[in-house]
């Protein structure tokens, strides 16, 4: 059984989706928490290596209140996608409460345009309330020079 993509769960996403989920299974399952780290075994090396990438907390965050907006019919499918990303899909199925992995990989996909979804709805929320506050600002500073 082929790894984590026979059913093109991946190839149906783009690169900044991607990187957000993996961010989130960083965030959940433990990592840097947003502390580059160094790795200083330097033999055989030029002397530095590499730091790994850092978890971008508040966006892990967000995604995660996201998540769990969605119905548990979605929201355990893709949790374990991408927590156990390099899990052979038939074991993600089974954790899934034994279905057959060619419905979990119908469910990751429905989750994610979901999950998709609620995240341009809650950042277009996030943008119209920053352009409210901003108006409110604007209208303040005005009143304030005229009085």
């Amino acid at each position: 059984m082929a790894r984590n993509d026979p059913g093109g769960v991946l190839a149906e996403l783009d690169e900044a989706f991607i990187r957000r989920m993996r961010n989130w299974a960083l965030g959940r399952c433990g990592s840097s928490m947003g502390f580059s780290q160094v790795d200083w075994d330097i033999k055989g090396s030029s002397g530095y290596a590499e730091a790994h990438m850092p978890v971008m907390t508040g966006e892990a965050d967000d995604t995660d209140r996201a998540l769990q907006t969605l119905l548990a019919h979605y929201r355990r499918p893709v949790e374990l996608f991408w927590a156990w990303e390099q899990t052979e899909l038939t074991v993600l199925a089974q954790k899934c409460g034994g279905i057959d992995y060619r419905t979990y990989v119908t469910r990751v996909k429905e989750g994610h345009a979901v999950l998709r979804s609620e995240l341009a709805r809650r950042a277009d929320a996030a943008r119209q309330e920053r352009a409210r506050v901003e108006q409110a600002i604007e209208y303040i500073k005005q009143h304030a020079r005229a009085a």
